[in-house]
């Protein structure tokens, strides 16, 4: 799961993100409104905590600006008023401060769960396409359908989108706990790049040293082959 965390206050900011991190979640912190939407410009996140003292007024921002990740929005006032209006305004769900980390963490998983089907949908990426729920792959009118595993992996790497994914990332992500063994994730990242291979050279699963793999689509290729 990858989150992004908008929050001016640092000792809270802080703590949500060890919370979340020692959960095996990545996190992006931004400290205001537009640091967030140069985030989420570049990047795909998985939901979105949103805790300024302003959040009201940039959740109606982002989600007039088209933002689909499913939002939630910590507020101070636990009155019914306050929660329908920022549930009106596009906030998927709300937490009141103060609240325990815990409930925090609780209330994200369900987001999660709970939107999934609904803003996932399919990837689309530089020609390349994938239907999750057919685990079916595509590119340049070739389709291949992929594993329950490999299909983790391509959308882990579709989120991520030019940007190294770490090899504990995919782990977390693809294995529970204790079912992997250290070479897990190389061999899968063999497997899927097997057969990406046939649908087409210009679709690279870079190795980058030290951290992990990163997927890339090389246009100046594809336009030579063209």
């Amino acid at each position: 799961m990858r989150i992004l965390l908008v929050e001016d206050e640092p000792l809270t900011a802080r703590m949500i993100n060890n919370g979340l991190t020692t959960n095996g979640i990545e996190v992006d912190w931004s400290e205001d409104r537009e640091q967030a939407i140069s985030f989420l410009s570049y990047d795909h996140y998985d939901a979105i905590i949103l805790a300024l003292k302003s959040g009201l007024t940039v959740l109606k921002i982002l989600r007039q600006q088209g933002v689909k990740a499913p939002i939630l929005l910590l507020i101070h006032r636990n009155t019914i008023q306050d929660r329908l209006t920022a549930l009106e305004n596009g906030a998927d769900d709300v937490l009141v401060r103060p609240f325990s980390f815990e409930e925090l963490l609780a209330r994200l998983n369900a987001l999660t769960r709970r939107v999934s089907g609904s803003w996932i949908g399919n990837y689309e990426y530089n020609g390349l396409s994938y239907v999750p729920k057919a685990r079916i792959l595509s590119f340049g009118g070739k389709c291949i359908r992929l594993s329950k595993k490999e299909g983790q992996l391509i959308e882990l790497l579709l989120k991520h989108r030019e940007r190294a994914v770490a090899r504990e990332t995919i782990l977390n992500h693809i294995w529970g706990p204790g079912e992997a063994v250290p070479n897990s994730a190389d061999a899968l990242v063999k497997q899927l790049r097997q057969k990406v291979a046939c649908l087409s050279r210009v679709i690279l699963i870079s190795t980058v040293r030290g951290v992990g793999y990163r997927l890339n689509i090389n246009n100046q290729e594809k336009a030579d082959q063209s």
